[in-house]
């Protein structure tokens, strides 16, 4: 099967990219965890719903998961708008 897998990835590209394929099970997760990058210094705060402009107009709204759902988007844009003015 290995060899079925090489024959076809180098057909495809046009020449002898892959020579050999190693198969490993599991150790995805713990790999991605190990791999992640911290937040950068200049990233967007947690947006905080208190500060969402257009809260009076959402507070309207009678669905409350769409409604916590449209503050923390507000409360995002808000967040992301004092990054942009700040690096300005």
């Amino acid at each position: 099967m290995e060899t079925q897998i090489v024959e076809r990835l180098n057909a495809h590209l046009g020449y002898g990219a892959v020579a050999a394929l190693k198969l490993v099970q599991g150790g995805g997760a713990a790999r991605r965890k190990a791999t992640r990058k911290e937040r950068p210094q200049n990233a967007v705060p947690p947006p905080d719903v208190a500060t969402c402009p257009s809260r009076e107009t959402i507070a309207k709204i009678g669905e409350p998961g769409l409604r916590a759902a449209l503050e923390r988007m507000g409360a995002l844009v808000v967040a992301r708008e004092s990054v942009r003015k700040r690096r300005g």
